[in-house]
This record gives structure tokens, sequence and C-alpha cells, in this order.
């Protein structure tokens, strides 16, 4: 007794003695560390030339001050992927210029994406400076990369970090950061993938890193699915989930015994909409969208809350998809057939041909009946007036028969198709391009088979009536919460951009109006005479656009709310609430505007704030979207060789031209070094009017044939893996 009462300040005294002898080791590690650094920075420097140090950045109160005076300008940044040297920077202002930097100190350790402010050019005859920039105000991009690490030649203490990334610097890794046993076997680690961060950057020629983990290798399907998630900081959940049922907790529209349904892909599980028809005493109809009413279960300011606020959006790559709610959650929202589930309805009543004269908002209750999918609900809309057996559609429950869906469903299509032609009087049409996917082998998940889905009359149902209730509430929230609605909004293409490729196409015979999304439209549709005109018109009026994005109406400076591409003068989204918190917050909004709650407690900043998060996420998400299609096409390309396609040029440069591949919808660069030796070529300029941007056109020569290469030109290429990479690169094909 008396010897363990004694013995506690001992173990005191010793414990903080180990703390301090860690914290001095770790100092002196860490000094250790820095000088070795500098030595090697500077060995470096000699060698390549490079001694200079990017600038110091200002202050946050010199840049905010710079900002309200107007010498400096926010914007983000983006790198130009095929030649990092160069980025541009993107300002609020869609109609305001794109301001280009065109070396590595003027973007001073930006990253793209990151949100910076820019000190403008001196117009002085001695000092001529490009925009530079001054302060980092959001670092948007996360500084990690995936890539590998490889020896430096006599040097025992700094190995090199080359990010697959190429906007990302290389980084000298320290011998402490070296993985298990590479400095014996380097090696072994030739092929072998890391994930590493920048933890400091002050010279030019490299950062400074830290590997955080050793992923595997290259190559390996599993490998690369994860590195993806790695290097684009999404994650899984780790057991949060909802610990009880909630039962509905105020009076709700009892739907359970209508005739609802769901319509959607094959395979779906997390069924965020469904569908209602039927006939009022007054010979109307009256047709209601059905959406899950996750904001009932996901209680606002709640650890879970601010857990999916975080992720703002589910994830979906070619092999997995990355919920952005709880999986327990996702199946107690998911609108399966014979499950009572939560809706937030809107109805809609309509006449017989389809004409919306009324619409209302209620909480509801539903016990959907039937799990269409978008082939099902084809099939109805071919033939409307044949008698199906139940064999031919999923499972029908309550009563219902596949003569009440085929009724239900085509009564929809006449509401959908009245929907898209005020559309198109209105606003122009926004025409949805095949999609691509894959299909996997069930065993090994290698892609087996490269798979083009046309979209469909029914998808097309579907999505007009989403459209539709999308309008509708973000009219009512902003007529009732006119500074706190999350609304999507879609501003006019950059001028200076669409004037310039107007000019361009001049110069082609093609003659555009570009002065609404409806004249857009019709401007392509007039050339659209066969796939290489639709595809080429598409990716350079494409190349013209801003990005989709979500704002708070009480921070917008523009009166206008316009979603461009839709044509809509105000949008929101509602309804996908499984898989955007966007939704979620719109069905607060709404609630609070029906009365179903007291008040809605969110302020313009905290919007504004949640509005950039699902930004933010939406990015990361689409990057990591793309970089699954591009890594599972790359293993289909490499074991499906040769890889022969044919593609339609888009852009010509002076020594290369750019391509989209009709089998795969993916944009390919086609270097003319790539060339085989016996092929001449020149390039020369095509004459444009005015300030537009430079264009040209590419002769070469084959032996006994040739062939001019200019836009809308279609080619043979052959594809490609490149080595320890998920690119594909291009070659052309003689004629």
């Amino acid at each position: 007794m008396g010897y363990a009462r004694t013995s506690k300040p001992y173990q005191l005294v010793a414990c903080f003695m180990t703390v301090k002898y860690k914290m001095t080791h770790f100092a002196k590690q860490k000094k250790k560390i820095q000088e070795e650094t500098e030595k090697h920075d500077e060995s470096n420097n000699k060698k390549s030339g490079l001694a200079q140090c990017y600038p110091n950045y200002i202050s946050r109160e010199e840049a905010n001050n710079g900002l309200r005076t107007g010498h400096f300008i926010k914007g983000i940044l983006r790198i130009n992927p095929n030649f990092t040297k160069q980025s541009y920077v993107t300002t609020e202002n869609s109609s305001g210029p794109c301001y280009v930097i065109s070396s590595f100190i003027d973007r001073n350790r930006a990253l793209d994406g990151d949100e910076v402010i820019l000190q403008m050019e001196e117009n002085n005859s001695e000092n001529q400076k490009g925009p530079q920039v001054v302060f980092i105000s959001k670092k948007v991009q996360s500084r990690l990369a995936v890539g590998f690490l490889t020896p430096v030649e006599n040097n025992t203490n700094f190995a090199l970090f080359s990010p697959r990334d190429k906007r990302v610097p290389k980084m000298s890794i320290h011998k402490s950061q070296w993985p298990k046993n590479f400095d014996l076997h380097p090696e072994h680690f030739k092929d072998v993938l890391c994930v590493a961060q920048i933890w400091k950057w002050i010279k030019i020629k490299r950062a400074q890193g830290n590997i955080i983990e050793v992923l595997g290798v290259s190559g390996n399907l599993k490998c690369e699915n994860l590195a993806i998630l790695k290097e684009f900081c999404l994650t899984a959940y780790c057991g949060i989930g909802l610990s009880s049922h909630f039962l509905p907790d105020l009076p709700r529209e009892d739907l359970r015994m209508k005739c609802v349904f769901t319509i959607d892909n094959s395979g779906t599980r997390d069924m965020d909409d469904a569908l209602s028809w039927h006939e009022l005493p007054n010979g109307n109809y009256e047709i209601g969208v059905h959406i899950s009413d996750v904001s009932h279960y996901l209680k606002e300011g709640t650890a879970l809350d601010e857990t999916v606020k975080t992720k703002a959006t589910s994830v979906y790559l070619v092999n997995a998809s990355y919920n952005m709610l709880p999986d327990d959650l996702c199946s107690l929202c998911s609108l399966e057939p014979n499950k009572e589930r939560l809706t937030f309805s809107i109805f809609y009543e309509t006449t017989r041909d389809g004409i919306v004269l009324r619409k209302r908002g209620a909480k509801s209750v539903i016990n959907s009946c039937a799990e269409l999918t978008y082939t099902h609900a084809q099939m109805l809309l071919d033939a409307p007036n044949t008698i199906f057996d139940r064999n031919s559609l999923p499972p029908i429950y309550h009563g219902f028969t596949p003569q009440d869906l085929s009724k239900a469903v085509n009564a929809l299509q006449k509401v959908a198709l009245q929907c898209k032609e005020e559309r198109r009087r209105k606003y122009g049409l926004r025409k949805q391009s095949p999609s691509v996917t894959f299909r996997l082998d069930q065993v090994t998940g290698e892609p087996i088979e490269l798979v083009k889905q046309a979209y469909i009359a029914s998808q097309q149902l579907v999505e007009e009536l989403m459209l539709l209730t999308n309008v509708t509430v973000a009219e009512r929230v902003y007529h009732y919460f006119p500074q706190l609605t999350l609304l999507r909004v879609h501003e006019p293409p950059n001028i200076a951009k669409i004037t310039r490729l107007k000019k361009n196409l001049q110069s082609l015979g093609i003659h555009i109006e570009v002065s609404s999304s409806k004249k857009i439209q019709e401007s392509i549709d007039k050339y659209n005479i066969d796939d290489a005109f639709a595809v080429v018109l598409n990716r350079l009026v494409g190349k013209c656009m801003h990005k989709k994005k979500y704002i708070c109406s009480g921070t917008s400076k523009n009166a206008s709310f316009e979603h461009f591409s839709l044509g809509f003068p105000i949008y929101t989204h509602f309804t996908s609430p499984i898989r955007r918190y966007a939704d979620i917050v719109t069905h607060r909004l709404l609630a609070t505007s029906l009365q179903y709650r007291k008040h809605f407690r969110l302020k313009v900043p905290e919007i504004s704030d949640i509005a950039n998060i699902c930004n933010g996420q939406e990015l990361r998400a689409e990057k990591a979207a793309d970089a699954s299609f591009d890594l599972y096409l790359a293993h289909f390309v490499e074991s499906h060789q040769p890889f022969i396609e044919e593609a339609v040029v888009y852009n010509v440069k002076k020594d290369c031209f750019d391509v989209v591949v009709f089998r795969t919808g993916r944009s390919l660069r086609v270097y003319a070094n790539t060339f085989d030796e016996t092929w001449e070529w020149k390039s020369d300029k095509v004459v444009v009017e005015g300030n537009a941007k430079a264009m040209w056109k590419m002769s070469i020569g084959f032996p006994e044939t040739s062939l001019v290469v200019d836009v809308f030109s279609v080619v043979k290429v052959k594809l490609t893996k490149a080595t320890r990479s998920n690119r594909l690169k291009a070659n052309l094909c003689r004629p």
C-alpha cells in the first residue's frame, strides 16, 4: 500500500521526462531534416540554375484591403493539364476577362481549383509583368497526390516523389519518411503507388513532402480504385448510422393505397423519387412527384448531419458507389416497393392534354406498388394499347395491374411532353448524349464490354417531371426566403470566349447565334447533319461554358439567378436528397414555408458556406468519377489491342490536334512527333477575322496518299495505355 502511494510521483516524473525527451528528440530530428533539406535544395538549384524562391504571400488583411480598393482580383485558378506552366484565373463576374498566368513563379504555389488573389500587371515601359498570385484565400486542392518514389543518384538522404497528376509539383522526400525497405531495395518500388503530401514549398524546383501511405502496385484495379479515393479525399462511412426507426411525427397525406411507383435504372438501390397519377372528379388529372423525406430522419445540427454535410454528395465510380448517407439511412429512405416510406410530395393538377393548372406541396406517406426500370416504362410507352401480363413486368403489389401502370405511365408522358414543348418554345432544349459504361467480369472485376446507352423517352419522362418539380420548389422557397434560398445556377458563357468561338466558326462557314441557350441550341441543330458536327459543336460550345454551381440567394451580386443551359430563370435541387445535401437544405426550407417547421435557423453566411462545401465536394466527386472511367477504359483498351477507332477533330494546333473518340466519348491529343518517320507534315494558319483565336490546319503526306486535318475532320486513331499511368495515348492511323 505504502509503495503504491509513494511510487506515483516517481511515475509522473518518469512520464514527464519521457515526453520531454521525445519532444526534444522530435525537435532535433525536425531541425536535422530542415538542415539536410536546405542543403539538398541548394545543391539542386546550383545544378539546374534555379536558385529562385517563391515570393512571400501578403497578409489576409492586405488581400482584403486590396480587394476593397480594386487593386487585387479574386478568382479560381485552373492549370492547363497539357502544359502545366500555363494557368488561368476566372472571376465571379462571368462577363469579365480570363487572366492568364504564364510562369510557375507568378502562380506562386497555387494549385488547380484554389481560390487566389491576383495582383494585376504593371503597365509601364520599364517593368511589364503579368498577373501574379499574391495570396491563396482558399486552398481547395489538398496538396496531396498519388505517384511514384524513386531514389536520387548519389543522395542517401532524399528520394524523389513524382505525382501522376503533372499539375502537382514533384516532391523531395526525406529518408525518415521513406517506406520500409526502400533504402535497401528501391528497385522493388518502381511500380508501387504511394500517397504523398506537400508540407513545405519554398523553392521553385520542387516542394518538400511526406509519404502518407503506400497503396500497392500500379495497374491493379483494387489499388487503382483506392488511389482515386485517396487522391480526391473521398472516404466511406465507418460505423456511423441510425440506431432506431423514426416514426412520423406530423400529419401526412396517406397515399399508401394509391398507384405510386418508381422508374429508375436497373439495379438502382437508392431510389429518391416516385410518381403517381389518378383522375380527379372534375375530369382533370392529378400527378404526384414524391421525393424521399430524408430531412425527417436527418435532424438538423446533429453529429450525423454535420458528417453528411461535409460529404455533401454521393460518389459514383465504375465499380462501386460511396453514399453520402450511411447505408442504414439509405435503406430506410429508398422508395422500395411494398414498403411504407415517408415522402415530400409535389402535386400538379393538369388537363387531359398535360397542361399544368395548379400546384401544391405536402408531406406524405407512400407504399410503392412497383419498381419499374426505364426499359419497362419504355415498353409501356411503345405499346400503350397492349394488354401486358404480369410476367412481363416486375412484381406489382396492392391489387394493381399492368394496365394500371400502363395507363399511368402514358398519362405522365403527356405532361412530360407538354413540359418539354414549353421548354423548347421558351428556352431551347438541352440535348442528352448517349452515356458510355462498362460491363464488368463478376469474378475479376475487369471490364469486358464497353456499352453505349441511348437516352430513351422514359428517361426523358422522368427528367422532365424532376425539372418541373425543382423549378416549382425554387419559386416557392425563394418567394418565402428571398435571402436564404440555396439555388443552382449556371451563368451565361464567357462573353470573350463565346465571341471568339463565333468568329472562328465563321471562318469555317459555320454561323451560330450566342445570345441565349435557345439560340445556341437552334444553331447547333441547324448544322447537326452528322455525328461529327454535333460532337464538335457541342464540345467547342461546352468549353466556353461556366461550371454549374450552388449559391445562397442572399450573397449574389446579380439580379439574375439564371440556369443558362436549362434556360430557367430560377432553379434549385430538391429531387435527390439521398445523394445530395443541397436537396436536404431545400427540403427544410420548403417544410418551413409549408409550416411543417416553426422556423429555419440558418442565416446567409451559413447557407453560403454550405453552397461552397457542396460545390467543392461535387467537383471532387466528378473528378473521381472521370478518373474511375479512365482507369477502366485504360484497362479495356490494353486488353483489346489493337484498339483502333474513328474520332473527330475539334481543335488543331501547330504541332498537334485534339480529337473526340466516337466510341468512348473521350478527348485525346495526337502529337505530330508520334507520326511515322516516313510521313511528311506541315501546318498552315487558317485566316480568321478580328481577334479570334489562331487556327491551324495540318497537311500530312503518306506514301501514295495524303490527308488534311482540320476541325470536323474524321480520322482513325490507335489508342494505347501509357506506362505506369491510366492515361491513353492516341496515334494517327494512315487512311
